[in-house]
């Protein structure tokens, strides 16, 4: 199985494994003419929830680009994302 979304792939090792494999998308040539958007360098075989983890974390740096914040607006914000990606793959364990 394959979950694709605008920010991250997960891909499923094979049908019965509980394991995926999770890749974010990087701007390669970045303000070069051949600028682009590429999904590289995976996550090999994390958890579920290790991927919800860090699709959270992946999501919480890019809004918040001068990446220093208090613990307070941290854990906010992170938990924030992570309810959302929570709500997003629910139907998978």
């Amino acid at each position: 199985m394959v979950i694709k979304n605008d920010d991250y792939i997960l891909e499923q090792l094979s049908d019965d494994s509980p394991f995926w494999d999770l890749t974010f998308p990087k701007v390669i040539n970045k303000g070069k003419n051949n600028e682009r958007v590429e999904f590289k360098d995976p996550l090999y075989g994390i958890s579920l929830n290790n991927a919800r983890v860090r699709i959270a974390l992946w999501r919480v740096n890019r809004k918040h680009p001068t990446k220093e914040c208090s613990p307070s607006e941290f854990n906010k914000l992170f938990l924030e994302e992570f309810t959302k990606i929570k709500d997003e793959l629910s139907g998978i364990s």
